[in-house]
């Protein structure tokens, strides 16, 4: 995942699932069940943040953190005192500036945690080498803390959530239940654990048609097979094993933005949020796709097109939807930062940036200093927007981070619809600068922010829900559904 933002510039996942299992499959009903969905969201309150400033105080020390930002080639040996030295250096680095020191437990989970490293590189006579020193690292980490944006040398301290789907048979829903559109069948139940009501999904087909399947959520902190399988059982009887595959996605590694019109509508696209339009040499796309909301703000329909976003800067969605609608939209989370300083951002030509200006930081992430150091951003009242025009954000597995801060904004607007699959569930934390240890030269990256939804919302590693789930590809099934419903695109 691309992580660029520090400090208050920060970038953004499971939202309570609208409840669409008994809505009537009509385009009218399932934007009421949009609407009640945006409606239910409860954003936290200053209190709930305070929790988390206890135990330590932050230091924000610029002097000392820029030894971590030059860029070193790693070592192959290291002698025991210098691996050691390099431990002590990154962890008293993560109890003055991490996000989630105190949300994985603080002292009483780290300490321990970072004497565990220490017994094991001192089990080595005099050296130990650098892959060693790097699991050793990584892997104790891993134990404490799961954030999607945490980076140790070539592993993520990441937790893993699977999202499964069928490709089989789907489903109508009336007052008897779920129908088998093949077999006609009714499910009476399904075996295990899971609850029928929360399995059942409204998915949308490439013709446009309103259906429900089976969507399964599996929940593990170790790499996850590719398939699983449910097992429903019909009011007759009959029992049926089903194969789910694993929900996967495309992620962009080139940064470019596009305005096409398929099928009659407008269909913006960017595949990697960047840095800041206003400050960085590569802010090209996002000025052009920035661009784009100015051209369409008075479309009666406008789809945005997100799926393989990785993320990038966090304020871009911010000014996007404030050109398209005229107001600024904030978002259903906090933020409390370690530092009132944003730290660099290094890109891959080694030039330094800052995420964002001054300007657009207090336009759009408003902060203040609280308890103990602590900065606390986002603290205006949750509002909703009404606007007539439609808007659609199409999204995948591997739309994360900030891309996840636009759809989680979309929440805070009316007459939306987010529609594809899960996200990537990468906005518990902020994402951080490149960083390096000073002897062993090996990698890492982390937020100095934590960003706390409500309970259910946005989920580490679980990610957003979408209002509607795509069979199929979701440009296509957007497109039919909204010939189907009546809207007419032009050339």
């Amino acid at each position: 995942m691309k992580a660029v933002i520090l400090g208050l510039f920060l970038v953004f996942c499971i939202s309570c699932a609208p409840d669409l299992a008994t809505v009537p499959a009509s385009f009218e009903e399932v934007m009421a069940a949009a609407r009640a969905r945006r409606e239910a969201i409860v954003k936290p309150a200053l209190d709930d943040l305070l929790p988390f400033t206890q135990g330590r105080t932050p230091v924000f020390d610029r002097q000392a953190i820029e030894r971590f930002l030059v860029q070193r080639p790693p070592a192959d040996y290291l002698s025991i005192e210098d691996a050691v030295a390099d431990v002590e250096d990154l962890f008293n680095l993560l109890r003055d500036t991490y996000g989630g020191y105190v949300y994985f437990g603080g002292d009483g989970r780290y300490e321990p945690v970072k004497q565990a490293i220490i017994d094991e590189i001192r089990r080595n006579e005099t050296v130990i080498a650098y892959g060693t020193f790097e699991r050793a690292v990584a892997y104790n980490l891993s134990m404490i803390v799961h954030d999607r944006h945490f980076t140790i040398g070539r592993f993520a301290a990441a937790t893993t959530a699977v999202w499964y789907y069928s490709t089989g048979a789907g489903f109508t829903k009336d007052e008897n239940g779920f129908r088998n559109k093949e077999n006609g069948k009714f499910v009476q139940s399904l075996t295990g654990n899971d609850d029928i009501e929360d399995v059942f999904r409204l998915h949308i087909t490439e013709d446009g048609l309103f259906e429900w399947r089976p969507v399964v959520l599996r929940r593990k902190q170790s790499q996850a097979s590719a398939t699983t399988s449910l097992t429903l059982v019909y009011k007759d009887g009959f029992r049926e094993t089903i194969t789910l595959l694993r929900h996967t996605g495309r992620s962009y590694t080139q940064e470019f933005a596009t305005l096409n019109r398929d099928r009659g509508f407008p269909v913006a696209r960017v595949t990697n949020m960047g840095f800041s339009a206003s400050v960085s040499a590569s802010g090209a796309v996002a000025r052009q796709f920035l661009g784009y909301a100015e051209e369409l703000r008075d479309e009666p329909v406008v789809i945005v097109d997100l799926r393989g976003n990785p993320g990038g800067s966090g304020i871009l969605p911010m000014e996007w939807l404030h050109i398209l609608t005229g107001e600024v939209i904030t978002p259903n989370f906090l933020s409390l930062d370690t530092s009132a300083i944003a730290l660099p951002i290094i890109d891959d030509e080694g030039n330094i940036w800052n995420a964002s200006t001054r300007e657009a930081n207090r336009l759009y992430w408003p902060a203040e200093v609280i308890t103990g150091g602590y900065v606390a951003g986002l603290l205006c009242q949750r509002r909703i927007t009404e606007r007539e025009p439609l808007l659609i954000l199409l999204v995948d597995r591997h739309s994360a981070s900030a891309a996840e801060v636009f759809a989680d904004l979309t929440l805070n607007i009316h007459n939306t619809l987010i529609v594809g699959t899960a996200t990537a569930g990468v906005l518990t934390f902020n994402g951080g600068a490149n960083l390096s240890l000073p002897r062993s030269g090996l990698p890492f990256s982390f937020g100095t922010a934590l960003l706390h939804h409500s309970p259910g919302h946005l989920d580490e590693g679980v990610g957003l829900e979408p209002d509607i789930w795509v069979a199929g590809d979701a440009l296509t099934a957007v497109a039919a559904m909204l010939k189907n419903a009546g809207f007419e695109g032009t050339p």
